[in-house]
Parts: structure tokens; sequence; C-alpha cells
């Protein structure tokens, strides 16, 4: 099965509270940049084995069917 998403991409260099959201990602356990966030590996996997994550990605618009 292939999947095709469409990331939310924010370029922090162009964002003036640039430095906020590092900090932010920072108490999320993101020490660098880039990084992606959709959630930790365990909740990904737990939401593709109870047929979840598919219907989150096609609601935030990220996942076309």
């Amino acid at each position: 099965m292939t999947w095709v998403v469409n990331p939310t991409i924010y370029e922090l260099d162009d964002i003036s509270r640039s430095h906020e959201i590092e900090r932010a990602l920072s108490g999320f356990g993101c020490s660098t940049l880039p990084t992606i966030f959709i959630g930790g590996a365990n909740e990904i996997m737990s939401l593709q084995l109870k047929s979840g994550l598919k219907p989150m990605l096609i609601k935030a618009g990220a996942l076309w069917v």
C-alpha cells in the first residue's frame, strides 16, 4: 500500500517568532531541526494498527485517496 501525503512545512527562517517555535518543539523532545512532528512512533503505529491513521491524515487534508 502506498500513500501520498501533503505535509505542512513551516520555514522558521521566514517566521518572526521562530525562536518561540523552536523552544516549543524542544519541549516535545525535538532537539534538532528540521524535524517531523506528527506524534511519536508508537502512537503512529498504534493508529495504523487500529485503522485510525489514514482517516486522521485525510481529515487533516494531508492525504488524498
